[in-house]
């Protein structure tokens, strides 16, 4: 069972628990054993799994060696202290610093923004980003009617695709408001100048499509996180670009926002969000100075 054939005959190798599984229900059924995979499930294969989940949790090593980080903002920061070290570039750096900020922003997933070459059905396209000022809304791709230099947004949007709408057929509205606090730097106000010098070709086109080709966005972001880990502690293997996506909700969480707030800035319809979850020490810290 370690490797089966798919219906188009290429091989399906196990490297998984879900994997292997995949591979001993097809394994069943093309023996007529079972007729459709909800068969497989009874108290015994309910063991089965539990067996093999702890024996992979064991041959993996302790927990805490394996769960990626949250990348909240701070690390951010960190980020991009690092990167001076690491390019020489600075167009390299500024791209990355955008892409740092542009993954907390919206909680997206690394494929449907870092990789060009990302087969994501959920590219993010220029189109979808907009910028609100007191008058008003711009599209991200509507730079010459960006206002002055050094003018602050009240918050940037972004419109996820159609088969992301609701049951109702809605589209919900992904929001990050820029820092109202004019003295302190605000990424929102980085990513409205980032786009007046590297716009997108066209409102269809993905978000970097300015992208240097000597640079791999992707893999540059990377190595600025498997650094900054070190900086911090952490094992590099543990701080990767979809630790901005967890990075989003647990600052959500942390600074008194809801599930409902949480799984409305991620995009999700349903409960998935909780395995971005990290711990939230907010509310038994508000316990702990209650009780003082």
């Amino acid at each position: 069972l370690s490797v089966h054939v798919k219906p188009d005959g290429t091989p399906l190798v196990s490297g998984t628990i879900n994997g292997y599984l995949t591979h001993v229900v097809s394994h069943l059924t093309d023996l007529g054993i079972i007729d459709k995979a909800s068969d497989f499930r009874c108290p015994s294969t309910t063991r089965l799994v539990q067996a093999i989940t702890l024996q992979e949790a064991i041959r993996l090593g302790p927990l805490c060696l394996r769960i990626n980080i949250a990348v909240s903002l701070p690390i951010i920061k960190l980020c991009i202290q690092t990167a001076l070290g690491l390019f020489s570039c600075v167009i390299t750096r500024m791209f990355v610093t955008a892409a740092l900020y542009v993954g907390f922003a919206w909680s997206l997933r690394p494929d449907d923004y870092l990789n060009l070459n990302s087969t994501s059905l959920h590219w993010i396209r220029a189109m979808q980003i907009a910028f609100w000022f007191p008058d008003g809304l711009l599209s991200l791709c509507d730079t010459h009617l960006y206002p002055p230099v050094g003018t602050r947004p009240i918050r940037a949007t972004f419109l996820g695709d159609f088969d992301k709408a609701n049951s109702r057929g809605a589209l919900p509205m992904r929001a990050c408001a820029g820092n109202p606090n004019h003295t302190d730097p605000c990424f929102i106000q980085y990513l409205l100048e980032f786009f007046r010098r590297f716009p997108p070709t066209s409102p269809t086109s993905p978000l970097f499509s300015a992208l240097p080709k000597h640079i791999n966005l992707y893999a540059s972001v990377n190595l600025v996180l498997k650094h900054t880990a070190l900086l911090i502690g952490v094992s590099p293997s543990q701080l990767v670009p979809k630790g901005l996506r967890h990075g989003a909700t647990q600052s959500i969480l942390s600074s008194g926002g809801t599930d409902a707030d949480a799984k409305l800035t991620g995009g999700w319809r349903s409960n998935a969000h909780d395995v971005y979850k990290r711990a939230n020490f907010a509310p038994s810290d508000r316990c702990a100075v209650a009780m003082h």
